[in-house]
């Protein structure tokens, strides 16, 4: 899917003339791009399938699908944006999941991790049919995402003129 920019040439050139504030202009970019893939992730979340916990899967049983309350709990509640990265002339800002989910087992005493759980939906495991919600939605905010942060760097730009 390719998505098409207009005008993206004149707001470089106008960043290329303020090398000064370009951390600070691209951050708030990011970060309102951001803003608006996470709330897509939250609705994924939602939407995500819920199983029950108790259901145990031998070698040879279907994949179960989905993720328990528990889980999905945890990754609504453990989602968030990361403080602002610069490394030379590139600026990041991460989307991902932090701390434990309220499933405790042997192997997990304090919680599963969410960002494990994260991963074991989006990409599946041996027992779990894969689920993909963090690329699902990518795709769906892609637009808007490209949109918001042309929208801030243009509003950035406008407050330096």
């Amino acid at each position: 899917m390719a998505v098409k920019v207009t005008g993206i040439d004149d707001i470089i050139t106008d960043l290329s003339n303020l090398s000064d504030e370009w951390e600070a202009i691209s951050g708030k970019a990011l970060y309102e791009g951001a803003a608006v893939l996470a709330d897509a992730l939250k609705d994924e979340i939602n939407a995500l399938p819920t199983r029950n916990a108790s259901v145990f899967v031998r070698e040879g049983d279907p994949k179960v699908r989905g993720a328990t309350k528990e889980q999905k709990r945890g990754l609504q509640q453990s989602m968030g944006i990361a403080k602002k990265r610069t490394n030379g002339t590139t600026v990041n800002v991460s989307i991902g999941f932090d701390g434990y989910n309220d499933t405790k087992t042997d192997k997990w005493p304090s919680g599963q991790p969410n960002s494990m759980i994260a991963r074991s939906l989006e990409s599946g495991t041996s027992f779990l049919q894969k689920t993909p919600f963090i690329s699902k939605a990518m795709r769906k905010s892609q637009t808007k995402v490209v949109s918001k942060m042309e929208q801030a760097v243009a509003q950035e730009l406008e407050k330096r003129k």
